[in-house]
Formats: C-alpha cells, sequence, structure tokens
C-alpha cells in the first residue's frame, strides 16, 4: 500500500501534491500504483466528512473496476479511466467501452478541487464533456488508464465560472470587484462553494432597458396600442369584434364567419389589412413629425369554431413607436432608480445570501399610457435572478462550513447568482449520504442540544 504521508501539512496544495505523484508514476507505466494512491485518500484529505463518504460510496468502487472486464446483458466491457489535471483540479472520468467495438457505453465523471480550506471537494460533472476525454478511447481501450495535462482555465469554463475567488485573489475579509478590470464584458466568479456570482458591466440603465427591451416584453405594449388603434377601427367599420388571449401578454382580433371560400377571404384580409394600416398610419400616435412609427400587422384565415365558415384572425408580430418606446425606457428607469432595496436574502441550496443596497430586475411595470381597451394588456411582469449594483452595495455569502464572504463594488455592474453545472444526480446522491450518516448517528442528534 502507497504512503500518503507527504499530505500532512493543511497549507499544502493537495491536488498539485497528488497531480505530481500521478505524472510521476504514469511516466514509468505504474498504471496500478495509480489507481492504489487514490484509493488510499484519507477523510483528512477532504472538507469534510460528507465529501469523503461521496468518495468512498461513489468512486473507490469504480476505481476498483477500472482495467477489469465483466458482463452486462449478454455483452462484455471493460471500465476505463481518463484523468485530466490542472493546479487546483483532477477530472476522473470512468468511462465502460464494449470489448468488441470499444464504443464507450457508459461514462461518470468526477471533479476534484481545490477548497478553501485547501482540502479536497468533489463535484459529479454532467456529460458529455468538452475537454477531449472522449476522444482518447482507442488508447483507453489499449492502456485501460490515461492522463492529461490540462489548465485551470478550461477546467473552470466547463464548470461554468472564470475565477475562482478562494484560488485567484488575494484572501481577504472583504473583496472588492471592479469591473473595469475585465477583459470581458460579463466575468463570472465561484464566490463560495458551488455558487457562481455571474458580473457584468453597467454603464447605463436606460442603455439596459433598452438592451432589454423585447426580452422583457417591454415591446408587447407597443403592440397591444397597435391592436387596440385595430380593434376601433373594425368596430367602428361595423363588426363584431373578437378577443382571444394568446399568453399573458398577447391576444388576438377576430373576424368570426367571414365566409365559406378560403380564396374569397383571403382577398377579405388583404382588403382589411390595407384599410387598418392606413387609419392607424393616421392616428395620433404614428402621425405626428416626431413619431417614428414601425410595426408588422397581419391577417390569417382559418377555421376556429365552425368548419363551415372562415373567420379572420388579426395579430401584430412586431412593433416601434419611437415616441411611445422613449417615454417607457424613460418611465422605467425613473421606476428603477427609485427601487434600491435595502436588505434582501435569497437561498441557494444551503447557502444563504444577503443582498444590501441593489436594485433587482424582477420588477412589475405599467404602462403610462392608459389603454381604452382593458382586456389588452398593459402591465408586464419582468422576472429574472438579476440585480443592479454600485458603490453602496454589499453581498454577503454566509454558509455553516464555509464561513461569511462579502464582496463588494467600485462601480456599478448587474449580477445574477447560478450554480457550478453539476450532474442532476449529483444532489440525490449527497442526500442519500446525509440520510445514511443521520441513520447510523440517529441517537446522539436526538440527545444534542
Amino acid at each position: 500500500m502507497i504512503s500518503l504521508s507527504f499530505f500532512t501539512s493543511s497549507n499544502v496544495n493537495i491536488i498539485e501534491l497528488l497531480k505530481s505523484k500521478i505524472t510521476k508514476y504514469y511516466s514509468i507505466n505504474c498504471q496500478d500504483t495509480i489507481l492504489d494512491l487514490l484509493k488510499t485518500l484519507k477523510r483528512e484529505f477532504f472538507t469534510n466528512n460528507i465529501h469523503y463518504e461521496y468518495y468512498k460510496k461513489y468512486i473507490i468502487p469504480k476505481l476498483t473496476r477500472v482495467k477489469k472486464t465483466y458482463t452486462r446483458r449478454g455483452k462484455d466491457y471493460t471500465c476505463t479511466l481518463a484523468i485530466h489535471m490542472s493546479k487546483n483540479y483532477i477530472i476522473l472520468s470512468f468511462i465502460e467501452l464494449e470489448l468488441d467495438t470499444a464504443n464507450p457505453y457508459s461514462h461518470h465523471t468526477y471533479l476534484l478541487g481545490l477548497n478553501s480550506d485547501n482540502k479536497i471537494f468533489i463535484n459529479r460533472i454532467p456529460l458529455p464533456i468538452d475537454i477531449g476525454i472522449l476522444n482518447y478511447t482507442d488508447k483507453l481501450y489499449k492502456d485501460g488508464i490515461i492522463v492529461e495535462q490540462t489548465g485551470d482555465a478550461e477546467i473552470k469554463t466547463l464548470l461554468g465560472y472564470n475565477v475562482d475567488i478562494d484560488l485567484d485573489l488575494e484572501k481577504k475579509e472583504e473583496i472588492t470587484i471592479d469591473t473595469n478590470a475585465h477583459t470581458t464584458n460579463r466575468v463570472c466568479y465561484r464566490v463560495q462553494g458551488e455558487i457562481i456570482m455571474c458580473v457584468e458591466r453597467l454603464d447605463n440603465i436606460k442603455e439596459l432597458i433598452h438592451n432589454n427591451y423585447e426580452t422583457w416584453e417591454l415591446d408587447t405594449l407597443e403592440i397591444n396600442m397597435i391592436l387596440e388603434l385595430a380593434y376601433y377601427e373594425l368596430v367602428k367599420l361595423g363588426f363584431n369584434v373578437t378577443i382571444r388571449r394568446q399568453t399573458e401578454n398577447i391576444i388576438d382580433i377576430i373576424l368570426r364567419g367571414l365566409g365559406k371560400k378560403y380564396d374569397k377571404c383571403k382577398e377579405y384580409s388583404k382588403i382589411i389589412t390595407k384599410i387598418l394600416e392606413r387609419k392607424i398610419n393616421n392616428s395620433y400616435i404614428c402621425s405626428c413629425n416626431y413619431c417614428s412609427c414601425n410595426y408588422e400587422l397581419n391577417a390569417e384565415v382559418a377555421h376556429i369554431d365552425s368548419f363551415e365558415y372562415y373567420d379572420l384572425i388579426i395579430f401584430v408580430t412586431s412593433a416601434t413607436i419611437q415616441s411611445v418606446r422613449e417615454l417607457i425606457i424613460n418611465d422605467l428607469h425613473n421606476q428603477l432608480i427609485n427601487s434600491k432595496v435595502e436588505k434582501e436574502m435569497i437561498i441557494i441550496g444551503n447557502h444563504t445570501i444577503e443582498l444590501y443596497n441593489t436594485i433587482p430586475l424582477n420588477f412589475e411595470y405599467i404602462l403610462p399610457i392608459e389603454l381604452r381597451l382593458h382586456v389588452l394588456p398593459s402591465t408586464i411582469r419582468v422576472t429574472t435572478n438579476n440585480y443592479i449594483v454600485d458603490s453602496t452595495s454589499t453581498i454577503r455569502l454566509v454558509h455553516s462550513e464555509h464561513g461569511i464572504t462579502t464582496i463588494k463594488f467600485n462601480n456599478n455592474a448587474i449580477i445574477e447568482f447560478t450554480t457550478t453545472d453539476i450532474h442532476n444526480n449529483y444532489t440525490s446522491e449527497i442526500n442519500r449520504i446525509v440520510m445514511k450518516n443521520i441513520i447510523k448517528n440517529l441517537n446522539s442528534i436526538l440527545n444534542s442540544n
């Protein structure tokens, strides 16, 4: 059995030491020694008991099967191991190959990373992974194990972030992020455990609204103004008009039972569209000198309720009324800059995130122009995980094991919280380990204060 006595100091980079040992044994073709090394990692090398138990339950049994053959459902397989290593990460990818074809059958990939306490944390990574492991199946089939060197940046990208606060930044009680120093507009930080905070420069809130105008469905307010004009023009012509709601924010106008012949109704649609466009272009919102009014009005012939008569469905797919758009952007800008929240709290997994003096981009906006046709939506609900921060904002992440991480900013930015890219089964696997430990220590848990 290999001695791991060189892992005694809490100040050493365990991943880097493991990497040096694996590289050495691989260079002298001692593959079994690599497996023995990985099988003998001790509890004190891991960030907590849960990660150690996870390693024992899900990784060591797979290490035991590497280079061995077995039969499943009448086919013979061999288990292989691809190892990708960087300064602070090791990826273990177990790939089952069919003996006859060397085709991959299943993949289980795990990340061993260096935590803030200089100990190992484990994530299970979803597949396919994009660092070339699956390009080595021929060599895996032949040798059973391959070892490749890669960089931290490639593995961070795989996990969904660019900067690890614990590893890449100077350790301080309070970290200040300078978005002016970013070489790209959006940079994602691993700020605590699996929590990622993506930071994007923000020069101007009005520009932010303009860039997200369609994403936030603010344009449907302009569409509804065009629809309202169309509705009242049709009523003036004497039609009985039906309103049909497609979604919460989008409706159609329907003229029912215009005729039995499709071609004739198609001609009707062209006539009605021409009339509506002329009336809308001469309306108060499109005819003034200041206005720039562009829209796409459509009329579709279809059976809705009856197969005897065709109906005409009138809808607007896009609209840009410049005067209205500027009004909305200015109005929403004023709403946002006056909606700073002194304190808000969100919870992701076991992490509590406290946000101080931020503007949540999760809001309700009401069109400042009243629509006469009240069935038309004049309110838009914007739901995002984003927040506007500035030099007065503070983010405080709290976790029972990771402690407290405090982040400030020296300029305006948009932040978004997400998590590292992990396999869908990882959370369930962790929960089963926790439940098993609870059952094992139930008496002491019940008797504790």
